[in-house]
Formats: structure tokens, sequence, C-alpha cells
């Protein structure tokens, strides 16, 4: 039988032989070990083995069909046996006493249904807080999930049975779903900041934008549509202040939509966008623009750009 505060460490692994014996050293580095690591392979088109065979005594390794991220840490807490999850993604790391400094803060305190923790960021781009200006609350934290993302998977450890009693990780989601599982946990449960930078975000070209637009329509539809149906009274009491945040929203997916050519998928975004106070004199603004053939949008665009350059 596990302990009541045992962990099983969870790293979901895409193409990720570059990184992954680093965050996997990290884990085994720690001075309060997991009781478990499970690893899973998400359909990788470059092997991985090579680089786990030195690990293979010392973690469970799973293999699926590319199914995206959130399916791989679903496939790895329906085999884990701890009290508690402490997921990893596969380019960052831990510092050594990150488990053991919030297994400490979350001991008897049934209530908690996370805890999270600062992380600094390294790689390409470099900070040695990426919650620094971020208000960091514990308790209820619903509402203010809501207007800002302040957990990350690597900084935090949550409660095997709270994932599993609001459904684990959506998979319909291709981005954002830590998001989307964060806002349902604090709906049910308190939420514990554990002060400390105890994990490292790295920042590379492979996490850098590529799924940005997609992140964007997402985090739309999870605050949209999705949110109030976690808590409705808190969303409502919320959506005053929120409506500025989903009229920005739909209109950076409108921008992203016209920056790739895909001018009727960017009116239909730029018109959401008109639907909230705001900026709507710009919203409408671009509407027109994406009507406009695409060689005079292009027109448009080197004017802009030279015109920032002399700013400038």
């Amino acid at each position: 039988m596990m302990k009541f505060d045992s962990v099983s460490a969870i790293i979901p692994s895409y193409n990720g032989a570059e990184f992954i014996g680093d965050a996997i050293r990290s884990v085994l580095a720690q001075t309060r070990p997991p009781e478990e690591i499970i690893v899973v392979d998400d359909g990788s088109e470059e092997a991985a083995e090579g680089v786990l065979e030195k690990f293979q005594d010392k973690l469970i390794f799973l293999r699926q069909d590319h199914q995206g991220a959130a399916a791989a840490r679903n496939r790895a807490i329906s085999r884990a046996t701890g009290e508690w999850l402490a997921f990893l993604d596969q380019d960052d790391e831990w510092f050594p006493q990150k488990l053991e400094k919030q297994l400490a803060a979350v001991a008897g305190r049934g209530e908690i249904g996370l805890a999270y923790s600062d992380m600094e960021i390294f790689g390409e781009e470099t900070a040695p807080s990426r919650l620094r200006g971020l208000n960091t609350p514990s308790g209820w934290v619903f509402k203010d999930l809501l207007f800002a993302n302040f957990i990350t998977p690597s900084a935090a450890i949550a409660r095997r049975q709270a994932v599993i009693d609001v459904g684990g990780f959506d998979e319909q989601l291709e981005v954002v779903h830590d998001r989307d599982l964060c806002l349902r946990l604090a709906a049910r449960w308190q939420m514990l900041f554990v002060p400390g930078i105890f994990a490292r975000y790295r920042k590379h070209q492979g996490n850098l934008s590529h799924k940005r637009l997609q992140a964007q329509i997402n985090l739309y539809e999870i605050l949209r549509h999705r949110a109030k149906l976690y808590a409705p009274e808190e969303y409502c009491a919320a959506l005053p202040r929120l409506k500025p945040m989903l009229g920005e929203l739909s209109f950076e997916v409108g921008r992203l939509y016209l920056a790739g050519g895909e001018a009727a998928a960017a009116r239909k975004w730029f018109a959401k966008s008109l639907r909230y106070r705001g900026r709507r004199l710009r919203s409408a603004a671009y509407f027109g623009v994406s009507l406009l053939p695409r060689p005079a949008r292009e027109t448009l665009r080197q004017v802009k750009r030279i015109a920032v350059r002399k700013a400038v």
C-alpha cells in the first residue's frame, strides 16, 4: 500500500530525446524522491529508447499512438498509484527540493487539491521568475484563474483522486488543457501557493509560438463557454471583468488568422470581438481590412511595417 503522501511523477514525451534525460535526472535528484516515475511516449517520430535505457530500472515506460499531451497524461494517471501527481514536461526540470517542500506544505491539509510554486525560465529566453508581477493566491482561486494563468503543471502537485473526480485532462483540447483542468479543480478544491522557485521552464523553438493560434482559440472556448459550467455563480460574478479579456482574445485570434492569409476565418473572430466593449474601432478597422483583396492587404502590411520602422 502506498503512503498517504506518496507521489507519482508523470512525464509525457513526444519527440523529446533532446531534453528528457535532463528532466528524468532532475526527478531522480529529489531530496524526497517520488515513489514512481511514469514516462508516456506519445507516438514519437524519433526514438527516445536510447536515452531512456540508462533509466529503465527506475521508471515505468508506456507507449501509445500519437494522441496529444492530454491523452498521454491521462494514460499515466490511469496507471499511477500515488496520492499526489507531480507533472513534469519533457523539456522542463525540477530543483532538488521541489517535492519535499510542496509535500510538507500540504501535509495534513485535506482541503487542498493542488499546490503550486514559481519557476524560473531558461533556454532561449531567461527570467528568474515566471510569476513575477502576478498574483499568487491560495484558497478558492477559481475567479483568479479566469484572469491569469499562474499555475504551470511542472511547478505543481495535484491530488490524484481530485484529478480523477473532475475527469482528468480534456483530450479534445490540443493545448491549454492544463488551464481547463485547473479551473475544474479550483471549482471544487482549494489550492495552495508554496513560496519558492522549485522548477525550470525551458524556452526553445519547439514551444515558443508554433501553437499560439490554437492556444488562443482554446482559451476563448474555455473562458467563454466551459468555465461557466464549472462554477456558475462565481463565473457570473466575474463576467463583467472577463468580457474585455474575451474581446481581446477574439481580436487576437482574428489577427493571427489574417496574418496567415485566412481572411474569412479572421472576419468571424473580428465579428466576435465587436460584441465586447473596448477597442471596437480597432476590431471594425481590421474587419474592413479583411474584406480587401489579398494584394491590397499585403500592401497595407508593408506600409505599416515601414511606418513602424520610421517611428523607431
